[in-house]
């Protein structure tokens, strides 16, 4: 009987030990962080060379750069289908005309899109009213395609209109005319600054192309 009560107790000892370790080991991994793991410091040997990189980058890709700047200041875009239009505008914000009617484009256009498209719908603007349903679709791969459906006044925050990658500038000068062909022209002010600034090598865009890009 006494054989039976210590293999009892020591059986319980046993489970508890054991219990208690696997608590333990849960408890740290869900309480004790992960340490963080601190990024190398570049020496000043290193910045340098990075620097210097970058400098032997510019100069290499400078006249490649202020070619595509330049081209960047001016988009025109052809077209062919059933569809008329007339408008022009200084910055969306002072718009007057519209159109109506579906064509397929050669595109030249904002944010450096080259290639081709389909686009149809509708859109009327005075001033800075703007009522507007058009879709540019089964685009080519430098081409973007979206779907623009909105009336009152254009704003920043619609994607289309985004300064950085959006397919449309809000702030251009620009005209459209339509009757089956279409003809579609925009200059940039922004890019003209863009393009002058290049000159002393600064990049205000973000836009100039790098090593690394044409690496991989």
């Amino acid at each position: 009987m006494k054989k039976k009560i210590v293999s009892l107790f020591v059986a319980v000892i046993i489970t508890f030990v054991f219990t208690e370790n696997i608590t333990a080991e849960e408890l740290t991994s869900k309480t004790v962080p992960k340490s963080i793991i601190k990024p190398p410091v570049a020496s000043p040997k290193e910045k340098a060379n990075k620097k210097k990189k970058e400098f032997t980058d510019m100069l290499i890709l400078y006249f490649p750069n202020r070619v595509m700047d330049f081209l960047d200041i001016v988009d025109v875009s052809l077209g062919f289908g059933p569809v008329v239009k007339a408008k022009l505008w200084a910055t969306r914000y002072m718009a007057f005309g519209g159109g109506v009617g579906g064509s397929a484009k050669i595109i030249k256009g904002y944010n450096r899109q080259y290639g081709a498209g389909l686009e149809s719908g509708w859109n009327a603007s005075f001033m800075m009213l703007t009522a507007e349903n058009t879709e540019m679709y089964e685009t080519t791969r430098g081409v973007q395609s979206y779907f623009e459906h909105y009336t009152g006044i254009p704003s920043l925050n619609d994607n289309v209109y985004n300064f950085w990658k959006g397919p449309r500038d809000m702030f251009s000068i620009g005209m459209q005319a339509a009757v089956f062909g279409e003809l579609d022209a925009e200059v940039h002010p922004f890019e003209i600054i863009d393009f002058a600034s290049g000159l002393f090598f600064l990049d205000p865009k973000g836009d100039d192309i790098k090593m690394s890009d044409i690496e991989g």
